[in-house]
């Protein structure tokens, strides 16, 4: 619809469906898609499917016996009869909306109402309820809408401009442009607070990214260090596991050569036994 694709949006919105809508729980749902749909015929010129649409949304909104539904499509309605030159209609559904809407409280619509009744009477050359409907305007849209109250304050400067009030007219372009300066500062800190935000947030993903690299890296450094323990340990115990085999080796090899001189000093001792013995046996034999 932004971009100017009305008949694309149009179609969407036919797609959802009425029944859809009127199924759903909450009303403003129901109220959005009538609203959106009959304002979508508007802007296509096609005013007789809107005021259908909107009253077909209408006769929803008093089935709910939802106020704010009802003032919101009669605004639709209002608006619709306007674009389409039926002042009377437009006023009268117009002027309903307004009543319903102060009774709820719904300052917002209110101010928009309140617009669109002084451009009609302004139109029609009724600059008495122009201001009237205007000055109203001015005061509910103060809080509620500025947008529109500077909308409203731009018509009214033109209406007193053709009641010959040059005063008030002056007056009123000039809240007009005043609004508009706060309006476009607001928009501007708006837009200087998104990019603040903006940067805030890629920096803090930057950050982030710098703390999750460098718990890569010491995760990374302890996992070598750890490889590094580990492999000096099994060296460690390769060294010491050698280092004992050699040492039980040399054990072993020692006392096999003590038991080997042992076992010489032992036959050193029993040869002269046995010289001896042999002699003796010989002298015997002799004799």
């Amino acid at each position: 619809w932004l971009n100017g694709s009305l008949e694309q949006a149009r179609d969407m919105f036919l797609r959802v469906g009425e029944t859809h809508n009127e199924k759903k729980d909450k009303s403003s749902s129901a109220n959005n898609f009538y609203l959106n749909l009959g304002g979508l015929y508007v802007e296509m010129g096609e005013y007789d499917s809107a005021i259908l649409v909107l009253k077909r949304g209408l006769e929803v909104g008093v089935k709910k016996k939802n106020k704010f539904m009802i003032a919101s499509l009669n605004r639709g309605l209002g608006s619709a009869y306007w674009k389409k030159k039926e002042i009377e209609k437009a006023i009268s559904y117009s002027l309903k909306a307004k009543e319903i809407s102060k009774l709820i409280s719904s300052n917002g619509d209110l101010a928009v109402i309140l617009y669109n009744l002084t451009k009609i009477y302004f139109e029609i050359g009724n600059y008495r309820e122009a201001i009237v409907q205007g000055e109203e305007g001015v005061e509910i849209a103060k809080t509620k809408n500025p947008g529109i109250g500077k909308e409203i304050h731009t018509v009214l400067a033109s209406v007193y401009e053709k009641s010959g009030n040059l005063t008030k007219s002056i007056e009123h372009l000039k809240e007009s442009v005043k609004i508009d300066k706060k309006l476009q500062e607001q928009a501007k800190a708006t837009e200087f607070a998104k990019l603040q935000s903006k940067y805030e947030t890629e920096k803090k993903d930057q950050e982030i990214a710098y703390l999750s690299q460098q718990a890569s890296i010491q995760s990374l450094e302890i996992s070598q260090k750890n490889q590094a323990i580990l492999i000096g340990l099994i060296l460690f115990l390769f060294l010491l596991s050698t280092s004992y085999f050699i040492y039980k080796q040399r054990i072993s090899k020692s006392q096999k050569q003590q038991t080997e001189l042992e076992q010489m000093f032992l036959i050193s001792q029993l040869n002269p036994h046995f010289i001896s013995n042999a002699l003796v046996a010989v002298q015997k034999y002799t004799l």
